[in-house]
């Protein structure tokens, strides 16, 4: 598998932390090439706008439809220092989480059998009355994703149900991402419901606040 092409409405996409609460904001159709490698993700419009973003992890460019560049910003991690959960993102920087982000999911499962990536299994939960293994990847530096340690929690028929991680580039805070409503596009299966909560002591989710939204009409791998 070399590329996937995800496809959505206005609302696909909506950031309700991070000092970003502007409804529906978000990006449309998002292709990522060269899966891989994590070498680059294309998503737009940005936020209802008619630009288009390009990522990959040492930099993200914002275009306009005339192909010309907007913005861009080289080593775009950095720009997070000191950040936390309420500090608003400008543009690049919601480019550059909505690349990583996307390229992430659209990758799972197969980057835990990426070149670098350390997996274990660890404890198993118990959710919604049913044992979920849990395997915990260790990300090289070379990829860009939310943090460098994440847990994936598989259910009995293997699909992913959960995947918790640490959201670096907004303080470090707890997350626990749901994923539901499976379908399977071009022999594989793909969740197309995303929810993400704040990952509470117990390591349940809270109900509130809703901090992404995540929700896909279409996918195709190729």
């Amino acid at each position: 598998m070399e590329r996937a092409r995800e496809a959505a409405g206005d609302d696909c996409l909506r950031w309700h932390a991070v000092g970003n609460e502007e409804p529906g904001a978000g990006s449309g159709p998002a292709r990522g090439d060269n899966l891989a490698a994590a070498t680059a993700l294309h998503a737009g419009p940005v936020r209802r706008s008619r630009l288009y973003s390009d990522f990959t992890p040492d930099r993200v460019v914002i275009f306009g439809r005339d192909g010309g560049v907007i913005a861009d910003r080289d080593n775009p991690r950095a720009s997070f220092a000191g950040h936390d959960k309420k500090t608003p993102w400008d543009p690049l920087d919601l480019a550059y989480v909505e690349g990583y982000a996307l390229w992430t999911y659209l990758n799972t499962p197969f980057l835990l059998a990426m070149e670098g990536v350390e997996v274990s299994e660890v404890e198993s939960r118990i959710e919604a009355g049913e044992t979920w293994r849990v395997l915990r990847a260790r990300f090289p530096e070379m990829i860009a994703t939310h943090s460098a340690v994440q847990d994936f929690f598989f259910g009995a028929d293997l699909r992913l149900r959960r995947h918790d991680y640490r959201m670096d580039v907004a303080g470090g805070f707890e997350a626990a991402h749901l994923v539901h409503d499976y379908v399977e596009a071009d022999g594989i299966l793909f969740p197309t419901r995303r929810r993400v909560y704040l990952r509470g002591p117990d390591s349940r989710p809270a109900p509130y606040p809703l901090l992404v939204a995540i929700d896909i009409r279409d996918v195709r791998f190729s």
